[in-house]
C-alpha cells in the first residue's frame, strides 16, 4: 500500500469520524457521543479492504460507539472557556485538561477495536481483568484527587472527568501487563489523537472566533472545534 493510499484511507476515517462528532453536537451526553464512536469502528473497517473486517463492520462499530459513547457522561463546557481566558494561567489549564478529558474520551474506543482485531481472542477472565483495572484506575485517581487533594476540575460541574483518566491508566496498565500490543496500541492512538483532538479543535476555535472579529464574517467556534476534534482524533 503506497503513502498516499494509507493517507487517503485515513483522511477518510478522519472526516467520519469529523461528521460524527459534528453530529453529536445536535444529541449530546452519551447518545450524541455514539456517533463518532460508531463512525470510527465503521470507517476503520471499510478502508481496510479486507472481507473480514467487512464482516466484522457491525461489530466494531458498536464498540467504538460503547467506548467513546461512554465518555459522554463528562463534563467540558467550563473547560473550553478556561481554553479562551486572557490570562495564561486559565489558558494553560484549559488547554491541559482538555487535552487529558480528549484523551480519556478516545482511549476505551480505540483499545476495544485493538483487542476484537488481536489474533488470540479474549477470554471472559481477561475482560473482566480489564473491566476491574480500569474501574480500580478511575476509584483510586477519583479518591486521591477529588477527596485526599480535595481538587475540583470544573467547578461547579461534576468531576467523572478525573474518574475516566484514572480509568484510562488503568486500562492502559492491564493491556502492556497482559501482552495485548493490539489492543494497547488502539489504546495509545485514541488517547494521543483525541487528545491532540480535543485541545486542537479548541485552538481552531479560537482562531475562529479571531477571524471572526477580524472579517465580521460569522463563524461558529463551537461547531469548528466540535468537528476538528473528531477529524483529528479519527
Amino acid at each position: 500500500m503506497s503513502l498516499a493510499d494509507r493517507v487517503g484511507r485515513s483522511l477518510f476515517v478522519a472526516l467520519a469520524v469529523g461528521l460524527g462528532w459534528g453530529i453529536r453536537g445536535d444529541f449530546g451526553h452519551l447518545l450524541g457521543a455514539m456517533y463518532p464512536g460508531a463512525a470510527l469502528g465503521l470507517g476503520l473497517a471499510y478502508v481496510s479492504g479486507q472481507r473480514s473486517l467487512f464482516l466484522w463492520m457491525p461489530i466494531l462499530g458498536a464498540l467504538g460507539a460503547l467506548g467513546i459513547g461512554s465518555g459522554g457522561t463528562m463534563s467540558y463546557g467550563i473547560l473550553h472557556g478556561y481554553a479562551q481566558s486572557d490570562t495564561f494561567i486559565n489558558y494553560a489549564y484549559g488547554f491541559l485538561t482538555l487535552f487529558l478529558q480528549g484523551s480519556a474520551w478516545g482511549t476505551f474506543g480505540g483499545a476495544l477495536i485493538g483487542l476484537v482485531l488481536e489474533r488470540t481472542p479474549m477470554r471472559t477472565g481477561q475482560w473482566l481483568g480489564l473491566i476491574g483495572s480500569a474501574l480500580a484506575g478511575g476509584w483510586f485517581v477519583s479518591y486521591l484527587v477529588v477527596n485526599v487533594c480535595g481538587f475540583d476540575i470544573n467547578p461547579p460541574r461534576n468531576n467523572s472527568s478525573i474518574a475516566f483518566m484514572g480509568a484510562a491508566l488503568g486500562q492502559m496498565a492491564w493491556l502492556a501487563f497482559n501482552d495485548k500490543p493490539l489492543g494497547l496500541r488502539g489504546a495509545v492512538l485514541g488517547y494521543v489523537g483525541f487528545g491532540l483532538g480535543m485541545a486542537g479543535g479548541r485552538l481552531l476555535g479560537n482562531v475562529a472566533n479571531v477571524l471572526q472579529d477580524t472579517t465580521g464574517y460569522t463563524i461558529n467556534h463551537w461547531n469548528v472545534m466540535e468537528t476538528s476534534c473528531g477529524f483529528i482524533g479519527g
